[in-house]
């Protein structure tokens, strides 16, 4: 796949997948690779192409618009036996439609651990239960905002469980 910028610029672009093993949800994107320290792209259509070896099959034309949503703030967590309790404040312009994901995990010299859960637009913190953390490792940990455009992450919490 390419897309083609408002300032004719094109970009390739690769598919990724995740599957989440705590809670099951897949995630598709679709990933730019570009230049380390790249800016994001410039406002106006992006045309999509999605190509066959030979042949564009599929056209498809985006206007991006910037985001100004901010991140959450004052995330904060608790232990409540293997549950994780988190709460954070939203960023303003947080709408229906949005949503959130905590995010969480190892540090180095922990075992590999990655948990992320989505969570309602309107809320303001969350339960993880039985997240499978080991006693006595290290995690990270933040709270991102989802909307059309992008999302945007809390810093990185950083805490021994």
């Amino acid at each position: 796949m390419r897309v083609v910028g408002p300032d004719g610029v094109v970009y390739g672009l690769d598919k990724d997948f995740n599957i989440n093993d705590y809670s099951g949800e897949v995630t598709r994107r679709w990933v730019l690779y570009g230049p380390e320290g790249g800016l994001l792209p410039v406002a106006g259509p992006h045309t999509f192409e999605y190509l066959q070896p030979d042949q564009t099959v599929r056209t498809q034309v985006v206007d991006y618009t910037p985001s100004q949503i901010s991140y959450p703030t004052g995330v904060e967590w608790e232990r409540v036996g293997d549950d994780i309790a988190v709460r954070w404040e939203p960023p303003a312009g947080v709408e229906e439609g949005m949503s959130y994901k905590v995010i969480i995990w190892n540090e180095s010299g922990t075992p590999d651990t990655f948990v992320s859960q989505v969570f309602a637009w309107d809320d303001t913190s969350a339960t993880l239960a039985s997240v499978p953390l080991v006693d006595g490792g290290t995690y990270s940990m933040n709270v991102a905002v989802y909307y059309s455009s992008g999302y945007a992450y809390s810093r990185y919490e950083i805490f021994d469980w």
